[in-house]
């Protein structure tokens, strides 16, 4: 028996591309979303803890403890720029013409992403819903 089509590592590397739905209407521009499973991933997800552990002092984990251990949970599930920039591996419109943002054509770049990030918050909650749900990486 082949279990290969519950394979998501590869594709989660690789990106999906998926129509963006936003406010309840699907938007005429496609993303493409790296999955929580993915290296570039984890690695962020790493630093950012390695980052919050090396900032706490040892006298303070006594009485910080619990105000951690909430804190970081919280942090990993926030919806945060970082958390969805990170993700976010290629936009592009599902027409001949260029996205746009304004009078901004939008790229393949990191600006491009944190502009759609700030101006358009909701993306954020679409990137992070993809990302978290493994099945959309399965392999085909």
């Amino acid at each position: 028996m082949d279990i290969s089509c519950l394979a998501t590592k590869d594709k989660a590397n690789e990106g999906v591309w998926f129509r963006v739905k936003l406010y309840g209407e699907e938007q005429p521009f496609e993303v493409k979303v790296l999955g929580d499973d993915a290296d570039a991933v984890i690695k962020f997800n790493r630093e950012k803890s390695r980052n919050k552990l090396n900032n706490i002092k040892f006298e303070d984990i006594n009485n910080y403890q619990s105000e951690f251990a909430k804190g970081f949970l919280e942090e990993f599930m926030d919806n945060s720029d970082e958390n969805a920039l990170v993700r976010l591996a290629g936009i592009r419109s599902l027409d001949k013409e260029p996205l746009m943002l304004g009078d901004i054509e939008l790229k393949c770049d990191e600006a491009s992403y944190k502009l759609v990030i700030d101006k358009i918050p909701a993306i954020k909650d679409f990137i992070l819903a993809k990302s978290r749900e493994r099945s959309n990486f399965f392999s085909s």
